[in-house]
């Protein structure tokens, strides 16, 4: 975080300038990529709507086509404030400041499911998977008719840099900034988490889901779905579960990667 910007200057300095402030509430929220974020965008509108009845309900028509996340990003974050103000609300002990976290293994399988095969053909999510199509299978490597399998993404994460890794599969803990007592919540204890963030900040709003995978449940038979294709994944009665697309060599392999995550938010090693 800068410290050295002119008086009155807009903040700068990330991650914190993404970091979503309601000054009513005095909360400033952490937003980390496929844990929960866009649950936690909705709730955060939601609480706007309810202050500002006049605000209408979010379509990409009325801001210029901007999607909600980029919507929500340049609206309610931080990166509005002034240098001072940010700075201040940062270190404020009276602001509650709180994020959500996954287990590596489950965010990692579902961002795959999510952007390579579920949004495969979606435009919107070329910005995040070409640069990966790129790194694993050349610079002329095409969104439409290129695609790579889970063991090709776990082999890219592996060899690449958290700096250099898309937000939607860099190490969570990135996203916290050093210094900062964030109150953790956990995906997988989402609902009752995030009642109790609610109830010590007396939020008018209950938890709700967003952008959940789609999932058909019938079960699928054990294979080796890691070495599937997007498109013979997309074919498939349902997608496997987050489990069944690792071998117990990808497992391991996304657990080293992540080693720093599962130790530091409690899902062991």
């Amino acid at each position: 975080m800068r410290t050295n910007e002119p008086l009155g200057s807009a903040f700068k300095g990330y991650p914190e300038e993404t970091y979503f402030y309601n000054p009513r509430y005095r909360f400033l929220c952490a937003p980390v990529p496929k844990s929960a974020c866009s649950s936690l965008k909705a709730i955060l509108y939601r609480l706007e709507l309810l202050d500002q009845p006049h605000l209408p309900a979010f379509l990409p028509r009325d801001y210029a086509g901007l999607s909600f996340h980029v919507f929500m990003d340049r609206t309610y974050t931080l990166v509005r404030q002034t240098a001072e103000d940010a700075r201040a609300i940062l270190r404020s002990p009276a602001v509650f400041k709180f994020a959500f976290v996954r287990h590596p293994l489950d965010r990692i399988a579902s961002a795959f499911q999510n952007k390579f095969v579920t949004e495969r053909y979606n435009s919107e999510q070329w910005e995040h998977t070409l640069p990966v199509l790129k790194a694993v299978l050349g610079g002329n490597a095409r969104p439409i008719l290129d695609s790579i399998t889970f063991e090709q993404f776990v082999s890219y994460l592996v060899g690449t840099r958290d700096p250099d890794l898309d937000k939607h599969w860099r190490s969570q803990h990135t996203f916290l900034a050093p210094g900062i007592d964030f109150h953790l919540g956990h995906v997988e204890n989402f609902d009752a988490d995030f009642r109790s963030f609610a109830e010590q900040l007396g939020l008018p709003v209950n938890a709700i889901h967003a952008n959940r995978t789609r999932r058909n449940h019938t079960p699928l038979p054990d294979e080796s779905y890691w070495t599937m294709t997007p498109d013979q994944l997309r074919r498939l009665p349902a997608l496997p579960s987050n489990c069944q697309m690792y071998s117990l060599e990808l497992e391991q392999a996304v657990r080293g990667r992540y080693a720093t995550d599962l130790t530091q938010f409690g899902y062991g090693s």
